[in-house]
This record gives C-alpha cells, sequence and structure tokens, in this order.
C-alpha cells in the first residue's frame, strides 16, 4: 500500500494562495478587456461566476485550514465544517463555470446555420447537467453522514462513487472541449501561425484532465490534504485555460501586429430571402447600425464558403468543401442598409435561421 506524504496546512497556504490568486487576477484583467471592448457575452459571464467561486474557495481554504496553533484566527471546528462546505461546492462550482465559460467560448465562433453549433449548444447543456448531478451527490454523501462533522480536522470523505463519477464526467467534458473547436478548425483555412496559436488555446483544456486524473487518484486513497489541494489545482487550472482563450490571443496579436481578432464580437442576425432563391443573412454587432457582415448560400446551409473582404488577397477563410457543392456564397463587409436590389425580404431574427431556410 502506498503511504502518501501529507503536505501541512503551510504548505496548502503557501502554495494555492499564489495561484488561486493569480488566477482571479487573470480573469479580472480577461473581464476588463471584454468590458472596454465592448465584447462581453455569455462566456465572461460563466468566467465571472467562475472567478466569484474561485475567491469563495481561496476563503474557505483558509478558514478550513485555521486550526488552533496555526491561526491566524484560531476558529473552532464548527466554523471550520462551514469551510469545508465553501471548499467542496465552490470547487466544483469553480470548475464547471470554467468549462462553461470555455465551451461558450467556442460558441460564440460559430455560425449559427452550422451543425456544430447546435451540437456545441447541446454539449452546454450536459454540462450543465453533469455539474447539478456532483453537486447533488456531494451533497447528499456529506449530508447524510455527519460524523465527520466531530472530527478534530472536519473532512467527509467522498469515496469511489464520487471519484469515479468525477473521472467519467472529466473525460467526457474535455474530450467535447477539445473536439469541438478542432473539428470547427478543422473547416478553416488559416494562416499556419494562426492556426497552431489556436490549436494551443483550446487545447490546453486538456491540461485540465490531467490535474483532473490527479486529483481522482486522491479521491480513492486516503491522503485528505492532498486531495483538497489537487481540488483546488483542478479548479484553479481550468480557469487560467478559460482566460487564456482570451488574454492569450491578445498578447499574440500585440507580438504579430497586423492579425486580426482570433475572437468575435457578440452579433445579432436578420435574414432575407432574395428572388433568385438565395438566402442573406447580416450578422449585426450589437448596440451598432453602422457595419454589418452578409453571408450568400443556396440549398444545403452546411455548405458553404465563409471569408473577410479585407483577407482576399492574403488568408481567406473557408470551409473544405468541394466546389462543385457549394452553389451561391459571399461574405464581406457591407453597409447595414438594406439591399438595394430587388426581392422579396423576409426578415427574421437570430435564431429563427432553420425556420427560414
Amino acid at each position: 500500500m502506498v503511504h502518501w506524504v501529507q503536505p501541512t496546512t503551510t504548505v496548502n497556504r503557501a502554495v494555492m494562495t499564489p495561484i488561486l490568486g493569480l488566477t482571479i487576477l487573470l480573469t479580472v484583467a480577461r473581464l476588463v478587456v471584454r468590458y472596454r471592448s465592448k465584447r462581453m457575452w455569455l462566456d465572461d459571464a460563466w468566467a465571472a461566476f467562475a472567478m466569484v467561486c474561485a475567491f469563495l474557495l481561496l476563503v474557505g481554504m483558509w478558514i478550513r485550514t485555521d486550526i488552533p496553533g496555526i491561526g491566524p484566527l484560531n476558529q473552532p471546528r464548527e466554523v471550520r465544517v462551514v469551510a469545508y462546505w465553501m471548499v467542496a461546492l465552490s470547487f466544483t462550482n469553480t470548475l464547471w463555470a470554467s468549462r462553461m465559460s470555455i465551451i461558450f467560448s467556442v460558441i460564440r465562433l460559430i455560425p449559427p446555420m452550422m451543425r456544430l453549433r447546435r451540437i456545441s449548444n447541446i454539449s452546454a447543456v450536459l454540462f450543465m447537467l453533469m455539474w447539478i448531478g456532483l453537486l447533488i451527490q456531494k451533497t447528499y454523501i456529506c449530508a447524510s453522514n455527519t460524523s465527520w462533522f466531530q472530527h478534530a480536522d472536519p473532512m467527509c470523505r467522498l469515496g469511489h462513487g464520487v471519484a469515479t463519477n468525477e473521472i467519467i464526467t472529466d473525460a467526457i467534458s474535455d474530450l467535447l472541449l477539445a473536439v469541438i473547436p478542432i473539428h470547427l478548425l478543422r473547416g478553416v483555412s488559416l494562416q499556419s501561425d494562426q492556426r497552431k496559436m489556436l490549436y494551443i488555446i483550446f487545447g490546453s483544456s486538456l491540461l485540465i484532465t490531467l490535474v483532473s486524473a490527479v486529483h481522482a487518484i486522491f479521491v480513492f486513497g486516503p491522503s485528505g490534504r492532498l486531495e483538497a489541494i489537487t481540488a483546488e489545482a483542478q479548479a484553479a487550472t481550468a480557469l487560467m485555460v478559460a482566460d487564456f482563450g482570451v488574454l492569450g490571443s491578445i498578447v499574440y496579436r500585440r507580438i504579430r501586429k497586423g492579425l486580426r481578432d482570433f475572437d468575435s464580437k457578440p452579433y445579432t442576425y436578420e435574414f432575407s430571402v432574395h428572388t433568385n432563391a438565395s438566402i442573406h443573412m447580416h450578422r449585426v454587432l450589437r448596440g451598432t447600425t453602422t457595419r454589418s457582415t452578409q453571408l450568400r448560400f443556396a440549398q444545403d446551409p452546411e455548405l458553404y464558403n465563409w471569408g473577410n473582404e479585407a483577407d482576399r488577397d492574403s488568408s481567406a477563410e473557408r470551409t473544405r468543401f468541394p466546389s462543385n457543392q457549394v452553389k451561391t456564397l459571399d461574405l464581406k463587409e457591407i453597409s447595414s442598409i438594406p439591399d438595394s436590389d430587388p426581392v422579396t425580404t423576409a426578415k427574421t431574427k437570430g435564431q429563427t435561421l432553420g425556420t427560414a431556410i
């Protein structure tokens, strides 16, 4: 049998305080950048929620390790029981809110007509269900047997059932977070350095899986403090990965000046059906009416090319479908004034693309 060395309270605090503190600061920087650029969206809301939970996790960790003789406040056992609940629930909330932020960062990049967007939305719902399921399981186990309340170092033994479910849900979620963005990138032509950067950003979600595996080992084992440290590290890693997708692209653009932004602004969509049987999608930035992007396609909406007018002579972004399968397409920057050519227009908003087609 392996006998794990229990880290001291001082080691726990010394290791996790700077890591969680750095994670919180990175998230604040991410939110400031998005707010100043007017690009706040659901992925930022989830990141903000994860940041609050990470702060509660940090506070709970300090209170839980504030035992008599170590301080600084020498909290009684009852307070440290409450702190354990803070740590246990804040860990799960930070981890899964970070994953929700990552998946919505991917969703905002995918055009609404793509099947991959529907798959991503379903994945987000699946994440939510797994998140709720783990919270219910942990709460039931720790609340149904309160004998651990009386321990000198109060801690609920979650057992093999929770560890198994954590491994399964971690594997499913992290696999989806890696596969969906990579599948999106495979269909788009980019410059090699841009493609490498995006693969690094989204592939970094596999770091969460690595830390998750280490944490699961200690959930199975008897080392309670190592379980706590690896749980805190897993939550911090997940939130860092969520922030890296935003902050990493900013740093990359600063180094390689002149490159376009990797993420997209939150847009709303208008559609018009024309007499030539084509469908025009107008992508309009929320809160403005000055510019929009137009996508034209016919027949199967899954078969399309897309590009930016400014990139026509450099690296146009195009899906890799055989040319004989693509019927009609044009993506360019245009005025938000309605088309002047004679058309029969039927406009609808955002999520009605499927019915319009």
